[in-house]
């Protein structure tokens, strides 16, 4: 009789420890919650440069450079600052590299907004539940 009363014991003396430690996790993710939303509002105050630079066999082809910013409505305005574009070619060529162009950069348009989509949902979720 007495063993199992020991048993009875430890185990209630062992059951708080993890409910400490779940209090611990929720406050600690409360604490990054908190931490990512001021992060995300000083990302909103900031502005930087951003440079594209396309290259194809080592040789660039295209290079632009940008000012990006997020506007009062949480979106991203991006002011060009300097454009440098390879001579494209002319007649057929050029038709066809023209219509590719235009293509790969829908496409890009398109990815660059799955991708946001993905990374303001994860923003969203709160990661205590």
């Amino acid at each position: 009789m007495r063993i199992v009363n020991i048993g009875l014991l430890v185990l209630a003396l062992s059951a708080p420890g993890p409910v400490w430690a779940q209090q611990d996790a929720a406050t600690v993710a409360t604490q990054i919650s908190k931490a990512r939303q001021e992060n995300a509002q000083r990302t909103r105050d900031y502005s930087w440069t951003r440079r594209t630079e396309v290259k194809v066999k080592g040789e660039t082809k295209n290079l632009t450079t940008e000012i990006v910013r997020y506007t009062p409505d949480g979106e991203l305005q991006k002011t060009p600052i300097s454009e440098d574009k390879a001579k494209s070619p002319r007649g057929v060529r050029g038709k066809v590299a023209q219509k590719k162009a235009g293509e790969m950069k829908d496409w890009m348009t398109d990815l660059g907004k799955v991708l946001h989509g993905l990374t303001s949902e994860r923003d969203r979720e709160s990661p205590s539940g």
